[in-house]
């Protein structure tokens, strides 16, 4: 084992496994939502959702926090916090295939037992994108 994708949500348990782990371990978030308190503890980056509609952005927050420029991580980590937490208003994959559908990236329609969003997470999801301007 080389690493671990930690989704917990749960930065305590996150840093028990830091803890126990060296430096050649690699710690991956998975939560977009705390990709930047879990590089503070170790971590190497993220598997994300969010970089599904901003792969630059995604890349460039990781990049920015590893190099040094915290400032400007924490910056566009915050800008699109909403949107990485959007990403998750309904059960994933849902609302990213969704959002990525009304980005024009054609990721096609909801297979069972997943459903297409409802119209006011669609609405929400929508204002979201545009927000962030990709609409």
């Amino acid at each position: 084992i080389c690493g671990i994708k930690e989704a917990s949500g749960d930065m305590s348990y996150a840093m028990k496994i830091a803890h126990c782990v060296g430096p050649d371990f690699a710690l991956y978030s998975g939560n977009d939502d705390i990709t930047l308190p879990l590089m503070s503890i170790g971590g190497s980056g993220v598997i994300s959702v969010f970089a599904n509609v901003m792969p630059g952005m995604c890349r460039q927050i990781v990049a920015d926090y590893a190099g040094g420029n915290q400032a400007r991580a924490l910056e566009n980590h915050l800008k699109y916090l909403k949107l990485m937490n959007g990403l998750f208003m309904e059960v994933n994959p849902i609302p990213v295939k969704s959002a990525m559908n009304m980005m024009g990236l054609n990721a096609g329609p909801m297979h069972l037992p997943l459903c297409e969003m409802s119209g006011e997470h669609q609405a929400a999801l929508r204002a979201m994108l545009e927000e962030a301007g990709l609409l």
